[in-house]
């Protein structure tokens, strides 16, 4: 099960700190940056747990069970669709399923809508990623921009979750 509750309440947590550190421009950076990393973490397990939940009780031997969270679940670092979604999806439900899925996405523009966010917090992930207290130049998104694209994001997930069930 996708759930929102909890990235939901992470994000306004941060909101908040980030509101009220209107004094300190360093602590508003450190808030932002905490809550791009927090909301990638967040797509990333959502990713995870819809491939996860197209196998559920499919795979009997403990073997492939093992096999499936090692060389699938594990060995995928990243939440860009194409370069880690996808792949994980035809490796686990085959290209057939993925396209289906896909096509699902594309019909009411879902997938426009996600590509287009996990290519801008792919940006934003890698720079807080890649910067430390030297954050001169630093800009993030607020965490209430990044409760946006939750609430953009959600419904797209759990449209995957729930096809994911159905296969």
């Amino acid at each position: 099960m996708i759930k929102k509750r909890d990235i939901q309440r992470s994000l306004q947590t941060l909101d908040r700190r980030y509101n009220a550190a209107t004094l300190d421009i360093a602590d508003t950076i450190y808030y932002s940056k905490l809550a791009v990393l927090e909301y990638c973490g967040w797509i990333e397990h959502c990713m995870d747990q819809i491939v996860e939940r197209s196998i559920k009780g499919k795979l009997k031997t403990d073997k492939f069970k093992r096999k499936f969270q090692k060389e699938i679940v594990g060995r995928t670092y990243g939440f860009m669709y194409d370069k880690h979604f996808l792949p994980m999806v035809i490796r686990t439900v085959g290209i057939v399923e993925a396209e289906r899925l896909e096509r699902l996405l594309e019909a009411d523009g879902s997938y426009q809508v996600l590509e287009a966010q996990l290519n801008q917090m792919k940006k934003y992930r890698d720079k807080a990623a890649h910067t430390w207290s030297d954050l001169s130049g630093a800009v993030f998104p607020a965490p209430s921009m990044l409760l946006g694209n939750l609430d953009a994001a959600y419904p797209i997930f759990t449209k995957l979750y729930s096809f994911a069930c159905r296969i």
